[in-house]
């Protein structure tokens, strides 16, 4: 038997944890890891947006579960993860993936504009991956925490000054949590991921006139495809990962050697 075998994107048995899943760019982790033989539960506010997710995944012969999750009902977050507990006894990956967006020119940022990216980005986020990571300690096989970043955490662009703020943070969490985890057998990754044309942005690459001169200042010179997500997702996601904690995965196209956004 050779005694170090290749370890494949393997995602067989393992329970998945997806929040933000029910479209854009969290559906479609939720299908391709699905395709990959995971246990999906994909989670997000809406249960008619959540149901339409998890019967495609059925209808292509995946496993998949709903999960109502709102990122701001802190409270609610250790009997949501209880109830995954119950249904499957373990969770094996946790990908935080929900997030929400909204450009402002610096004056005009309000308490409630900073409070709900804020909320759903960092706080959110944070408290969820605790309440997770109590649980994965005392499984055999520990965990796996997988935060989305952006590399706008890592750029500045114009009047982006919340959302980059926020990303900012997750980055600089990723790298503490997986400090603090490392003893408890849990991994903590982030990806940071450049331009997409996930729901929410599909309409400003279409049509906004900025996007023009945003994907100029892009070394490749475009916007990401979604299969161009695949490699990097089942990597983190799978045990071909399992020396990684800590590290900030970046997939942008170049984006991040570009210092200076100007637009």
């Amino acid at each position: 038997m050779n005694p170090n075998p290749c370890i494949q994107a393997d995602l067989r048995d393992k329970v998945i944890l997806i929040t933000g899943a029910s479209q854009g760019l969290g559906a479609y982790y939720a299908e391709l890891l699905a395709k990959n033989h995971a246990t999906v539960i994909v989670s997000g506010r809406s249960d008619d947006k959540i149901n339409q997710v998890v019967e495609r995944i059925k209808s292509n012969g995946g496993q998949a579960f709903p999960l109502n999750l709102n990122m701001n009902d802190y409270h609610t977050f250790e009997s949501k993860v209880d109830e995954i507990i119950r249904k499957f006894h373990h969770i094996d990956v946790l990908i935080n993936n929900a997030a929400v967006s909204q450009d402002n020119n610096i004056f005009d940022i309000t308490e409630l504009i900073w409070d709900n990216l804020m909320g759903t980005n960092l706080k959110g986020l944070f408290f969820l991956s605790q309440s997770v990571a109590n649980k994965m300690r005392t499984q055999s096989n520990g965990g796996n925490i997988i935060n989305i970043a952006a590399i706008n955490g890592e750029q500045v662009r114009k009047n982006n000054i919340v959302f980059g703020t926020s990303k900012a943070a997750v980055i600089h969490l990723t790298k503490s949590m997986a400090f603090d985890l490392i003893d408890s057998n849990i991994r903590v990754n982030a990806l940071s991921i450049g331009l997409f044309p996930s729901d929410s942005v599909k309409d400003y690459i279409a049509n906004d006139p900025r996007a023009k001169d945003y994907i100029a200042q892009i070394p490749a010179k475009r916007a990401g495809k979604l299969t161009e997500l695949d490699g990097p997702i089942l990597l983190l996601a799978s045990d071909a990962s399992r020396y990684m904690t800590g590290s900030v995965l970046k997939v942008d196209g170049g984006f991040a050697i570009n210092v200076f956004m100007n637009s």
